[in-house]
């Protein structure tokens, strides 16, 4: 999947400007990028398989360029089951916190009538720790 980015302000002051190209295994849902330190991190759930019943959003990664968006060489599995939208955030003490959609399941159900009940989804958060900053803790 290749998606482009143009940029984002925050504050009026621009965290990323030009055009940035994300080509990498990636599901196609509702996703989030984050800029810290010239490093851009991007998370959203890189798909799977799909069956009758269930939709592919599933594998939630966390993907790292060094490059200012130019390459995506680092990625991690963060969550194997159901994923959906996600939004990532910088924390003051400077870990990473990702908060999700996500169910127990192998991705999330079909939207057809009574294929979601109440309760099949819920929120999850994931805090890293500000090291993954450093290029040499993937």
């Amino acid at each position: 999947m290749e998606r482009r980015w143009g940029g984002t302000f925050v504050g009026g002051e621009a965290v990323v400007d030009g055009d940035i190209k994300t080509t990498f295994d990636y599901g196609g849902c509702q996703s989030s990028i984050l800029s810290s330190n010239n490093v851009l991190f991007f998370t959203g759930p890189a798909g799977g398989e799909r069956d009758d019943n269930h939709e592919d959003r599933q594998n939630l990664k966390i993907y790292r360029s060094l490059d200012g968006g130019k390459t995506w060489k680092d990625n991690l599995l963060l969550f194997d089951k159901a994923a959906g939208y996600s939004n990532i955030s910088e924390l003051k003490s400077g870990d990473i916190a990702i908060i999700f959609e996500t169910a127990d399941t192998n991705g999330f159900p079909k939207m057809t009538p009574g294929n979601r009940p109440p309760g099949w989804m819920r929120l999850d958060v994931l805090v890293l720790p500000k090291t993954i900053l450093q290029a040499e803790d993937w």
